[in-house]
């Protein structure tokens, strides 16, 4: 159960500067990136035949720096709504996720 919700503009417009956060949309770009880094945490617990509750032991976003700022905002709710363990950011040029399952003898 999360108990934050998303960030409102007044708190994107703080964590990331007037410049940034007035740059087109940055509470869409966190909520859009969380929702396919889920979906790609989702994707792998699939092809791995693993329940969605199974956790994740470490996730990799690869990302531009400007999205990735976004997504700290809410990776909270993320780590949250994919059992995930730690989530750990590498600024690149396309969009890619990694994602490590925790093995199933340690569950």
């Amino acid at each position: 159960m999360h108990l934050a919700g998303w960030p409102d503009e007044d708190e994107l417009t703080a964590a990331l500067g007037d410049a940034q956060a007035a740059d087109a949309g940055l509470e869409d770009t966190a909520l859009d990136l969380a929702a396919d880094v889920l979906k790609e945490v989702r994707k792998a617990k699939s092809q791995a035949q693993r329940p969605m509750r199974a956790p994740v032991a470490r996730v990799v976003v690869h990302d531009t720096a400007r999205r990735l700022a976004a997504l700290q905002l809410g990776t909270d709710d993320l780590r949250q709504a994919g059992s995930i363990a730690a989530i750990d950011t590498v600024v690149a040029e396309e969009f890619a996720v990694e994602v490590e399952l925790v093995r199933e003898a340690e569950q």
